[in-house]
């Protein structure tokens, strides 16, 4: 969401709505706005989109429209920096996730990431060092 227009005080910026299905689950600092983001959700799906394809609400604490097609929740989310690889935090082990072959979409609808065992979920994605 660019900032440029916004006050410094009184300004909500995100509107998780009135009940408790909706959380953040992260805040991501933008540079360039054909940077491509992953979001991944707690059963293993994800999608990869660019970052200027993200609808800005008419008001400023509107909800923004659906950015996944699934029922699972987002579990995280991340600036895709030149990188292919992104390491997953599940609730059983650390995974290197290769997204060489994920591509770009503008539609909403996610793609098998992983495999997870049957009681095995997502937590977060976890920071990819920089060289």
């Amino acid at each position: 969401m660019p900032t440029a227009g916004l006050r410094v005080s009184g300004s909500q910026l995100v509107n998780t709505g009135p009940d408790d299905r909706d959380r953040i689950v992260a805040a991501l600092l933008l540079r360039d706005p054909d940077a491509d983001l992953l979001l991944v959700t707690a059963d293993g799906y994800g999608r990869r989109l660019k970052a200027r394809s993200l609808h800005q609400p008419e008001k400023l604490n509107a909800k923004a429209r659906s950015l996944v097609a699934r029922r699972s929740p987002i579990a995280g989310a991340g600036v895709i920096d030149g990188g292919e690889t992104v390491c997953v935090l599940t609730t059983q082990r650390i995974i290197p996730l290769d997204l060489s072959d994920l591509p770009v979409t503008e539609t909403t609808r996610a793609r098998p990431l992983l495999k997870l065992a049957p009681d095995e979920t997502i937590i977060t994605l976890l920071p990819t060092p920089t060289p």
